[in-house]
């Protein structure tokens, strides 16, 4: 009987990610070409050093083949790397094993981050592995099952001492789990970045009073947290007007809030301004936000009778 060929290790590229490099060994050439070019979320990764170190425990729920995990161990954090596509957790274990002394400093869970423990289906828009697989997609002819880990669960992994800081990027499960995410948020000092998908979230609830209600849940935790914008050349100052929020727009910044100097939230700013629901949260017209989110909850609610 012939034997078939041994598999052959993958071929380890090494990539220059923000300030640090490190080696990739995944199916992902042209993410990481544009990594390696320094175009990959440069305000992310500014953030993420600023807040970084060895002291901190780095949540990275949306993992999926490792830059942002990979990163934070660069910078000395304990990583808790939560991802639930099967193609992605195979690329993922290839680059952590292509760097073993970041490997080190990182735990995986295979499981996809939720409000409720137990099981959901995910699926992914054309295959999996593709960066964008969700809880939203369950629907797609492409989909899976996987179990869940919760907020609570997450929590129990911290240890007294670390500072937390977690990052949000789940392609629209976020207005699921966001609302349920005050065992984390009960930690002093935690920290969130978090990616919100309101296209994702309008084709899932076409209504604008359905977006607005979904939008104002999953800010409502974070009632006492200022705002600031971040490019991807770093922080900003707040944005003031309508115009500047277009401006922003059009340049695909990324928003930030922070509560006692730790930064909460990143918003994709996509279309005209308040085209889509997350900018008005994040930031606001006039300043708005810049003290306090509270005054923003109350605007949507205004806005769901209003609509």
């Amino acid at each position: 009987m012939t034997r078939p060929p041994e598999t052959e290790p993958f071929a380890h590229r090494k990539v220059k990610l923000g300030d640090v490099t490190i080696a990739v060994a995944d199916d992902q050439p042209t993410f990481w070409d544009r990594v390696d070019a320094g175009l990959w979320e440069k305000g992310t990764l500014a953030v993420m050093r600023a807040r970084l170190d060895s002291t901190t425990v780095f949540l990275d729920l949306g993992a999926w083949v490792g830059p942002t995990a990979l990163y934070a161990a660069a910078l000395g954090a304990r990583v808790i790397a939560v991802e639930a596509d099967p193609a992605a957790l195979d690329q993922l274990r290839r680059n952590l094993t292509a760097n073993p002394a970041l490997a080190a400093r990182i735990e995986v869970i295979p499981r996809a981050a939720h409000g409720s423990a137990g099981t959901v289906t995910l699926g992914a828009r054309r295959k999996p592995g593709d960066s964008m697989s969700s809880t939203i997609l369950a629907d797609a002819p492409v989909h899976w099952r996987a179990q869940t880990v919760t907020p609570a669960g997450l929590r129990a992994m911290i240890r007294d001492s670390e500072r937390v800081f977690v990052k949000i990027d789940i392609e629209g499960g976020e207005y699921e789990l966001l609302p349920k995410l005050g065992p984390l948020l009960a930690v002093p000092g935690c920290a969130v970045l978090v990616s919100f998908h309101p296209k994702i979230l309008a084709a899932m609830k076409p209504q604008r009073a359905e977006q607005a209600a979904a939008t104002r849940a999953a800010l409502e935790p974070f009632a006492d947290f200022d705002s600031f914008a971040v490019t991807e050349a770093g922080a900003v100052a707040e944005v003031a007007d309508a115009a500047a929020i277009a401006a922003f727009a059009a340049s695909a910044a990324a928003v930030h809030a922070r509560r006692s100097g730790a930064v909460m939230a990143r918003a994709r700013i996509v279309g005209a301004a308040f085209a889509c629901l997350d900018e008005m949260l994040a930031i606001g017209p006039a300043g708005t936000f810049s003290q306090d989110v509270t005054p923003a909850i109350e605007r949507y609610r205004s806005m769901v009778t209003a609509v």
